[in-house]
């Protein structure tokens, strides 16, 4: 299994599609075909949880569309999960395509 889908099944899918995001970043991927693709990368507020711990929302439009709950042991370790799952996301995409281009 490779990393992305790995990574993605760590990430608890959240019942509600309703995104406020704190943090937004979008992309452009360009194919080595030419073909484009828009991408956005977006992270809420960490939130308790009815779990009884902290998680943070995030949601990479263009490739996968369903929010998904980063868990943490309290919101900074949530928040910086997040993160770094959105960049081992875009960089295993990157790996697989010509280009990542800032919008």
């Amino acid at each position: 299994m490779d990393g992305v889908a790995e990574l993605s099944e760590l990430a608890q899918p959240k019942r509600e599609h309703t995104m406020n995001p704190i943090a937004t970043l979008e992309l452009m991927e360009i194919r080595p075909d030419g073909g484009r693709r828009p991408i956005r990368a977006q992270i809420g507020a960490p939130h308790y949880d009815e779990r009884g711990s902290w998680s943070c929302p995030v949601l990479l439009t263009g490739i996968d569309e369903t929010v998904r709950e980063i868990h943490g042991e309290d919101s900074m370790q949530a928040l910086g999960l997040a993160v770094g799952f959105i960049h081992t996301m875009l960089n295993s995409l990157r790996q697989k395509v010509s280009r990542l281009a800032a919008c």
